[in-house]
Parts: C-alpha cells; structure tokens; sequence
C-alpha cells in the first residue's frame, strides 16, 4: 500500500479549513439574529415597487429559510413579457452561494455571463448577470447578495472574513435577490436595463425598511 506523501497535508488544510471554519460558525450555539428591522416589508412589493401577483411561498419555508417572496415585474414597453423576481433569504446560506443562478426565477442554460456594478445613492451594488438564449429569444437573469445589511460580491468570502463577528453576535441571514426573463431584438436592451433598475429600486426600499 503506498503511503500519502505529508508534504501535501497543509496545502490540503488550507484548502479544507475555510469551509470547515463556516460550517462551524454556521451551527454556532449563538441565536441567529435579522438584520432587517421589518422583514414582512421585503414580502408586500407591490405598492413600494410596483410589483404584481406577489406572494410568500410558504411552502418552501424550513427550519433554515426564513422567507421566500416571488412575483412579477411589468416593463413599461411595448412586446415585454413582465419580468419576475424571487427573493429567498436563509440561515443557510450555502445553496445561495454554491449555486445562486438555480434560483432565478427562470431556468437558465447559461452561455456566458458577467458582473456589473452599479451605484445606488454612492453604494456599490455588485449585480450578477447571466444570459442564455431559447429560440430567438434572448434569457436574461441578474441576481443580488446582501449580507448584515450590505451588498456583496462573494457572500462566502464575506462569511469567512466575519468569523469573529458571527461568533459574537450570532449569524445573520443571506439574501439573494433574483430577477429573471425574456426578450427578442431591440427589445432585449430595455428589459436589461429594466432589471437593473428593479434591483437598484430594491436596494432602496431595503434600505428604508430594514435600517432603522
């Protein structure tokens, strides 16, 4: 039988620590805490951003989510199907961060992608995209973390970078904030641009609710 060379073993700890070390923090015995001040204001869209047929999923609550909130997005253009967006905010923020773009509310067989950022009242808003194409039309889904009440690029780096804090003051719930639909032509550029807007309108209304 031939051995495993010990040279390996701390680049393998290096890699297995970070992981190991949120998990933990994750099943820490400190209460989790909300950092919204009014969680119920991020499910009632409607009248704050325009929304329609919004509603609590709550069927897809567990002892580890704690909200589930989908609905629609008119676009104000003629020939645009409505945009629909779905929000899920958890204590276990692992399926969030592995695999964020299974949560666009539309199934997206992704051809490329990339990250925008854009500015929300002098806040950075680093917003996801992905594009993917069905018949001749054009799937676009833009997605968005916020984590202790910021937006962030990578949640799980944030997570580790707050270890110590988590530890202290107990984990804070993960929100992903996803928009997703269709458009063909010209058409294509106004639902875009119409998501990013919805997001940045969302930033605000959590802002107004939440941090008080």
């Amino acid at each position: 039988m031939n051995s495993v060379s010990t040279r390996c073993a701390p680049a393998l700890i290096a890699i297995l620590l970070p992981a190991v070390v949120v998990m933990l923090v994750q099943q820490t015995l400190r209460s989790p805490v909300d950092d919204c001040a009014d969680p119920s204001a991020l499910i009632a869209l409607d009248a704050a951003l325009g929304t329609t047929n919004t509603k609590e999923s709550f069927d897809k609550h567990d002892e580890i989510r704690i909200q589930w909130t989908e609905g629609s997005i008119p676009v104000d253009a003629p020939h645009i199907d409505p945009l629909r967006f779905r929000i899920v905010r958890s204590y276990n923020p692992k399926p969030l961060y592995r695999a964020p773009e299974n949560f666009l509310p539309e199934r997206i067989d992704k051809d490329w992608g990339e990250l925008v950022r854009v500015e929300a009242d002098g806040i950075e808003l680093p917003v996801h995209k992905v594009y993917g194409h069905d018949d001749a039309d054009v799937l676009l889904g833009s997605y968005l973390f916020i984590y202790d009440s910021h937006p962030v690029e990578d949640p799980y780096a944030t997570q580790l970078r707050d270890v110590v804090g988590q530890l202290i003051s107990g984990g804070h719930p993960l929100t992903l904030v996803a928009i997703s639909g269709n458009a063909r032509g010209d058409r294509f550029a106004i639902a875009d641009r119409a998501a990013l807007d919805w997001l940045e309108r969302f930033w605000k209304h959590y802002q107004a609710v939440c941090l008080r």
